[in-house]
């Protein structure tokens, strides 16, 4: 089989070396945690009250840290930025506060497109594809 030589991965791009995870149960947000925590990346996060408790021991065995309440607090100074669906709907206390703070504020897309261009790992299998017509 003809294919390119591997190289080393690269490292994470600055802004994912710590991110703060606005609502992991989000769509895709769960599995940007784990990707990002596989690479290498100092994950934490909130859920709401109801998150599924499978989900977060997923997330918690992975090494991301769950916290459980999304209050700005939860935001600090020791996250890289932090990052959203972009599907949260009205007032984000977490989002604000990382804007306070002069944190980078990302989106889901514009994250993984960070970790991939950096070529820190490999584009997640089967999770990029085109939606629509």
């Amino acid at each position: 089989m003809i294919g390119r030589a591997r190289t080393a991965p690269l490292a994470l791009p600055v802004q994912l070396a710590s991110p703060y995870l606005v609502d992991l149960a989000a769509p895709g947000m769960n599995g940007l945690a784990l990707y990002l925590a596989a690479a290498g990346a100092r994950v934490s996060g909130s859920v709401p009250d109801r998150a599924d408790p499978d989900l977060v021991r997923e997330l918690e065995g992975a090494g991301v840290r769950v916290v459980a309440r999304p209050v700005p607090e939860n935001v600090g100074v020791g996250h890289s930025s932090a990052v959203w669906s972009g599907a949260v709907a009205g007032p984000q206390p977490e989002l604000d506060h990382a804007r306070q703070l002069g944190l980078p504020v990302l989106g889901h897309a514009q994250a993984l497109a960070l970790a991939v261009d950096a070529g820190c790992c490999p584009p997640p299998s089967g999770t990029l594809a085109p939606a629509g017509s």
